[in-house]
C-alpha cells in the first residue's frame, strides 16, 4: 500500500485623509517612591512634592501627588537610589490630572525621552513588593494524529482511472488538502520499495470519517508501481 510521505504604515479614511497608526504602550503597575518639582523651579530645593509612581511604561507614568499640576506642565520626577539603581531624574510633561477619592491627584505624564526596555525593567525591580514574573514554560507539543486510509482517485497518462488507498498519511500535512498541494507516495509494503509516485491534489473531501483526494499524476509511474496502484491493465 502507498504511504504518504511527505513596519507601521499610514492608512487612509474614506475622505482620503491619511490616518496615522497609534502606538499603544502597556502600563505596568508599580509602587515607586518619587518626588517632583516643576522643571522651571529645579534650582529651588524647597519646591519638592513627594509622590508615588503608580504605573509606568517606556513612554510615560501615572504619578500620584498631593497637589495638582496643569496639563502641559513640565515636571522633573526624581527617583531615590535603591538596590542596583542610583538616584536619577526623569523629565515628563503632564497630559491630564484626575482627582482621587482621598483628595490626591493622579497625573498622567509622558516622558520627554522614552525609556528603553532595560531601563523600564530596572525601575520595576526597584518597586516595593515587586515579584519577578514566573518563567515561561513551553507547553509540551500536542501528539500528532496520523490520518489513515486516504483514498486517491486519478487518471494515468493513458486515460485509465486509477483508484488506490494510502495506508497512512504524514501527520504534518494539513487536512483537507488545498488544491495544488503536491505529495509523494511511497509504494510498497514492508521490505520492498518499488518506487514513488508524485501527485498534485485537485479536490479533497471527507466522508464517513475518511478522506478522498482527486488528483493528477506529475509524471507517469513505472509499470510495477501502476500494478500496485491497481491500474486496470494489470487486473486479472
Amino acid at each position: 500500500m502507498p504511504v504518504l510521505q511527505t513596519a507601521p504604515t499610514a492608512t487612509t479614511s474614506g475622505q482620503g485623509v491619511p490616518r496615522a497608526e497609534c502606538r499603544v504602550r502597556e502600563r505596568r503597575p508599580c509602587d515607586l517612591e518619587a518626588s517632583c518639582q516643576p522643571v522651571a523651579a529645579r534650582l529651588d530645593n524647597d519646591l519638592h512634592w513627594p509622590g508615588t509612581i503608580r504605573d509606568i511604561s517606556t513612554g510615560g507614568a501615572g504619578l500620584i501627588l498631593g497637589r495638582r499640576f496643569e496639563p502641559g506642565a513640565g515636571l522633573a520626577v526624581e527617583l531615590p537610589a535603591s538596590g542596583d539603581r542610583s538616584e536619577e531624574t526623569l523629565l515628563a510633561r503632564v497630559r491630564h490630572a484626575t482627582r482621587l477619592p482621598d483628595g490626591r491627584w493622579l497625573h498622567g505624564c509622558a516622558f520627554i525621552s522614552e525609556l528603553s526596555d532595560d531601563e523600564l525593567e530596572r525601575l520595576l525591580r526597584a518597586t516595593r513588593g515587586w515579584l519577578a514574573p514566573p518563567p515561561v514554560v513551553a507547553a509540551p507539543p500536542a501528539e500528532a494524529s496520523v490520518v489513515a486510509n486516504v483514498t486517491f482517485q486519478g487518471l494515468a497518462s493513458d486515460g485509465k482511472a486509477v483508484r488506490f488507498t494510502a495506508r497512512r498519511a504524514h501527520p504534518a500535512i494539513e487536512w483537507p488538502l488545498a488544491p495544488g498541494t503536491a505529495l509523494a507516495l511511497r509504494v510498497g509494503g514492508d521490505g520492498e520499495d518499488p518506487g514513488h509516485v508524485r501527485i498534485v491534489a485537485e479536490r479533497c473531501w471527507e466522508q464517513d470519517d475518511a478522506w478522498t483526494v482527486r488528483c493528477r499524476f506529475v509524471d507517469q509511474p513505472r509499470a510495477e508501481v501502476l500494478r500496485l496502484l491497481g491500474h486496470p491493465a494489470f487486473r486479472a
